[in-house]
């Protein structure tokens, strides 16, 4: 069964900062949290990635005016959910959106050097993306795709009403005022880095 995009909404948002990198990556790349709190911040489009009905990963996606393309920022995939073809097939569907979208078609994607990520350098040229340089260890690569009707987003499922007694989530109150607190100190990291518009990459 293909992989679908899913909203973010206050009745998933849980399970998505609840999946898991590898034990060995998780020091090595932000977890969803984060990124889903950046994405509020900078108001960046963020969707889960479910697969059977199951969420098994999260994608962000930001417009930057310098480069005049999307950027797909952040691209995760649950520990038991990390196959080559999961991966690929991940990139490939929040590609089909990105062409979807109203402005422009330019897609860029940071790939880190040293870091785990879940698509390899020959993966994004197959694809069509091509190397626009390396900024603080992290090969950029872009691509120029035509544009494309916009996809459907699947509805999440509504979950059913209970009638139990509801219990003080003290997990949600305490990542509530996390989200404060970051949000009055600023403590997020704008990543654009001052690149050439990528006028000459490949249209596919």
């Amino acid at each position: 069964m293909p992989l679908t995009l899913i909203p973010v909404t206050p009745e998933n948002w849980e399970q998505l900062i609840q999946l898991k990198l590898p034990a060995e990556q998780e020091n090595s790349n932000p977890p969803n949290w984060y990124a889903l709190l950046q994405a509020n911040q900078l108001q960046y489009l963020a969707y889960g990635i479910q697969s059977e009905g199951r969420i098994i990963g999260l994608v962000t996606i930001g417009w930057v005016n310098d480069t005049r393309s999307y950027w797909i920022h952040h691209l995760m995939l649950d520990a038991d959910h990390t196959e080559p073809q999961h991966a690929l097939e991940a990139l490939q569907l929040a590609i089909r959106y990105i062409r979807g979208l109203p402005v422009g078609t330019n897609i860029t994607y940071p790939l880190p050097a040293t870091l785990y990520h879940p698509i390899t350098n020959q993966q994004l040229q197959e694809l069509g993306f091509v190397p626009l340089g390396e900024f603080k260890g992290q090969v950029i690569y872009g691509l120029q795709a035509t544009a494309l009707p916009p996809l459907p987003i699947e509805a999440p499922v509504a979950a059913l009403p209970q009638d139990e007694k509801k219990e003080i989530n003290w997990e949600r109150i305490l990542l509530g005022i996390i989200l404060i607190l970051l949000t009055l100190y600023g403590y997020f990291e704008v990543y654009v880095p001052r690149l050439p518009p990528p006028g000459d990459l490949p249209i596919t």
